[in-house]
Formats: C-alpha cells, sequence, structure tokens
C-alpha cells in the first residue's frame, strides 16, 4: 500500500491561475520597457511642431527622476533671420526640472513673464539645434512649453520614480 496524500483540486487551479497571471504581468512591464512606455524608447520619443513647421521640439514623453534626459528644440533655416534668435522655456518646466547644459551656449539668459528667454548666436538662412540637457526633479506629469517668435509649442512629459 503506497502513501495517501490528500490533493486539494481547488487550490491547485487557484495556485496555476496566480501563476499565469504573474508569468503575463511580468511578460507585459517587459514588453512596455522595450517599447519605451516606461523610458527611452520608439513610443517614448516625441516631436512638437510649431503650425508652420518653422519650430520643432524633440523630446521624451517619459523619463526617470534624477536621470539625464535631452530636449532639442530646431528653428527651421526659414526661421533664422538675424545674427541672434531667442528661445524661451516654460516657467512651470524650469520649476521641474535641473537643466545641466545647453548647447549652443547661449549669448544671454533673461527672465520673462513666461519663464527664460536664451538668446542664442545664429548664421542668417541656416537652422539652429539648441540642445538642452537636464535632470527632471519631480515625480508626475510635467507640463513643458517653449516659445519662439510668438510661436508657443505646448506638451508633456511623465516622470517615473
Amino acid at each position: 500500500m503506497g502513501l495517501q496524500v490528500a490533493q486539494h483540486d481547488v487550490f491547485q487551479r487557484r495556485e496555476w491561475t496566480a501563476q499565469r497571471i504573474g508569468w503575463a504581468t511580468m511578460g507585459l512591464v517587459v514588453v512596455a520597457a522595450l517599447a519605451g512606455l516606461l523610458g527611452p524608447g520608439p513610443l517614448s520619443g516625441r516631436t512638437a511642431t510649431s503650425v508652420d513647421g518653422l519650430v520643432e521640439v524633440r523630446y521624451q514623453r517619459f523619463g526617470h527622476l534624477e536621470a539625464d534626459d535631452l530636449m532639442t528644440v530646431v528653428l527651421a533655416p526659414a526661421a533664422v533671420t538675424g545674427e541672434s534668435a531667442d528661445v524661451e522655456l516654460a516657467e512651470d518646466w524650469l520649476r521641474s526640472v535641473d537643466i545641466s547644459g545647453i548647447t549652443p551656449e547661449p549669448m544671454e539668459q533673461v527672465a520673462t513673464d513666461y519663464g527664460v528667454r536664451l538668446t542664442v548666436a545664429t548664421e542668417p538662412g541656416a537652422p539652429v539645434d539648441l540642445q538642452i540637457t537636464f535632470r527632471a526633479s519631480q515625480i508626475g506629469p510635467i507640463d513643458a512649453g517653449v516659445r519662439f517668435e510668438g510661436r508657443a509649442l505646448s506638451f508633456g512629459q511623465f516622470i517615473y520614480p
């Protein structure tokens, strides 16, 4: 006569179901991370463009607290008419991030009602790529905005812990 072990079929089915749900959840997290929903990736990279197409902002929709991030403001050649251009960054965004670098370095930075105006040297008819390196200093949604000669671009970012 063999060893008699009582089986709990209901318990076993519940355990298998919980196990499958756990594996599916882990798989979804991995897929979301690879797609860019938890940080940089194909679904995270965004571009905001003015109606006339003269100003463009490239940014990551999702970021992480205290992680290096990059926003690029691109002025089309047709938008650059003088030897300098003024780009303004929204005050709400500036309060939510710590800027660690701006390339090319602005000739002047002035506080305005909108936020901060950066004056950069330009060559007439040549495009401008203003790269702003920053680190988010708060978790959650961040409202961002860039303004150039009356063209305002608003967009949002979400910062994970």
